[in-house]
Parts: C-alpha cells; sequence; structure tokens
C-alpha cells in the first residue's frame, strides 16, 4: 500500500509539473508571438533599420530580454516589409471559415508558401468543429488606428473624438483606462483609403504617436454573435492557436 501512495503521489506531481510547464510555455510563446507582431508592425510604419526606426529598437531590445531567437526577430523584420528574410515577396491568402455557433471568421496571412498556409489554417478550422467557406459578406473592409498619447497632453475624449472626426474618422473609442500608464490610447476606424491620412492628420492634431494602423475586417452589426460559455471555449482556442502561427497576420471574427 505504501509502494501504491509513493506512486501516486509521484504521479501528481509529474502531472503538476507537466501542468506548470505546459502554462508557463504557453505563456512564454504567446509573449513572444506578442513581441513579433509588434516587431513586424514597427518595422511596416518606420523601416527595417532600428538605427533609424527608435520603435524596432525597442521592440528588438525587449524581444532580446525575452530570449526571442535571432531568426524570429529577423523574420519579423522582413516580414513588416512584406518579404521573407531570403527577399522574397511574400504573398497573401485569406481563408473564411464558420463554425456551429454562428461565429464567422476571416484569418489574413503573409508567406512564402501559399499552399502550405491555407492547408494549416483550414486544418486549424476543421479540428476546432469549423468548415471552409464564404464569410466575407458578413463584414466590411474598414482601417483601424491606434494612437498613443501622453496623459498629460490629452484633451479629453470629447475635443479628440471632434479632432478625429474632423480628419475623416468613421468612429472613435477610447481604451481603457490604466491610470498608471503614462499614456492614453485611442482607437480610430476609417474608410481604407483614409487610413494613411487619418493616422498622421490626428496623431499630429492630439500630439500621439502612431502605435498602429491596419486594414481590418469589421463585422456588419447584424452579423454580430454573442456566445455562452461553453460555445465560446473552442473559438477561443482556435484564435490563440491561429495567433501562434508566424504568418497570420490577423484573426477577425463576428
Amino acid at each position: 500500500l505504501s509502494s501504491s501512495a509513493r506512486t501516486s503521489s509521484g504521479h501528481s506531481k509529474w502531472a503538476t509539473i507537466k501542468h506548470d510547464k505546459l502554462a508557463k510555455d504557453t505563456s512564454m510563446m504567446r509573449k513572444r508571438t506578442q513581441l513579433s507582431h509588434e516587431i513586424a508592425t514597427a518595422s511596416n510604419l518606420g523601416g527595417p533599420d532600428p538605427s533609424s526606426n527608435p520603435r524596432l529598437a525597442t521592440a528588438v531590445s525587449a524581444a532580446k530580454k525575452a530570449s526571442v531567437p535571432k531568426a524570429t526577430i529577423a523574420t519579423a523584420i522582413a516580414r513588416g516589409q512584406g518579404i521573407s528574410v531570403s527577399g522574397t515577396a511574400l504573398q497573401s491568402v485569406v481563408v473564411e471559415g464558420t463554425f456551429p455557433s454562428g461565429v464567422a471568421v476571416i484569418v489574413e496571412c503573409l508567406t512564402d508558401n501559399t499552399n502550405r498556409t491555407m492547408m494549416e489554417i483550414r486544418a486549424l478550422v476543421k479540428d476546432h468543429g469549423g468548415s471552409h467557406g464564404p464569410t466575407a459578406y458578413m463584414f466590411e473592409r474598414r482601417g483601424k488606428v491606434i494612437l498613443k498619447i501622453p496623459r498629460e497632453a490629452y484633451m479629453g475624449s470629447d475635443s479628440a473624438m471632434m479632432a478625429a472626426l474632423e480628419n475623416g474618422a468613421l468612429d472613435f473609442a477610447e481604451d481603457e483606462e490604466d491610470e498608471e500608464d503614462e499614456h492614453v490610447r485611442v482607437v480610430l476606424y476609417s474608410d481604407p483609403t483614409s487610413l494613411k491620412g487619418l493616422a498622421k492628420a490626428t496623431a499630429d492634431a492630439l500630439k500621439g504617436d502612431i502605435a498602429s494602423e491596419e486594414l481590418i475586417w469589421h463585422p456588419n452589426e447584424d452579423a454580430i454573435v454573442e456566445l455562452d460559455t461553453e460555445s465560446e471555449a473552442p473559438i477561443m482556442e482556435f484564435l490563440e492557436k491561429a495567433r501562434e502561427n508566424s504568418s497570420v497576420q490577423g484573426v477577425f471574427t463576428n
């Protein structure tokens, strides 16, 4: 009996160790994915040379501190320029799919191997209970800008919204504020063709910096669905797994 008890205890301890390691590995992978995305965004906005792109230099430094491999950093910088590390132009791949819960997804990718990437994402959709099928009609293309504004320079949401609307924004939102953060983040939505102009003009007007600017798929109001906890679980797992794929640039849902 004592032998059995020791074995059971050992098994329990080993299971706990494996669980903790898995959680740590998952957290690390998520962090590296976020850092890679920031590097690619910085490269896209300010160029691939850290010496002349302060935001990229900061992103690369943070990635190195997090032990992100040099190859991953190089790939992210190149991806921000729309090329592979070897200089080959990356191609765009869009995968659309639906899930039984009524959730529609659009996954945008940049890849040097379109067939491989399409197969990977379609398999991921299937593994989480979904199927491949057209969904773009449930969304509209929009520009999305996130600005970081020094808290001491922020003029308030009403004035910020007026400045954004005057520069062509279709919608305005203020991110949830962290009072310990030195910056306020505001989110602007625009017509796709107005994205670049809106980002610069509003950043100048609000004395802020462009944190990100991108084209997104925004769900039509009549296509938005609400999920219960049970239906939400496989969707959240799919989103997390999809964003871990280095080719994925964005995942959009309704």
